[in-house]
């Protein structure tokens, strides 16, 4: 299960076709992180940053492999678009005031 938490420097992105937050940036950014899943824990192993003139065809965002006792998962980012690819595509600005509530007036 991949998870995507609100960070407050990524409300001035954009929402990618995939789904995902991108930033404005020279290239087409990917982030991969690699976490070790047990019963009762969750381990960081690490990430790598990937660059790209054109961008990947991502077939899964998620990749796991079991083995005895824990799992491997390999997740894959989109981190940064140029800004022509987002003028081309009509990317959506990211709206942070969606979903927010609004309070009741006590009059």
């Amino acid at each position: 299960m991949c998870v995507q938490f609100v960070d407050i420097q990524m409300i001035d992105g954009y929402i990618a076709p995939n789904g995902d937050w991108v930033k404005e940036g020279e290239y087409f950014t990917y982030e991969v992180s690699i976490y070790k899943i047990s019963k009762n824990r969750l381990e960081y192993y690490g990430s790598k940053y990937y660059s790209f003139n054109n961008p990947i065809n991502i077939k899964k965002k998620a990749i796991y492999k079991k083995h005895i006792g824990y799992t491997i998962g390999k997740f894959i980012d989109w981190i940064t678009a140029p800004k022509d690819f987002i003028i081309k595509y009509n990317l959506h600005k990211i709206d942070p005031n969606v979903g927010k509530r609004k309070r009741k007036s006590k009059l």
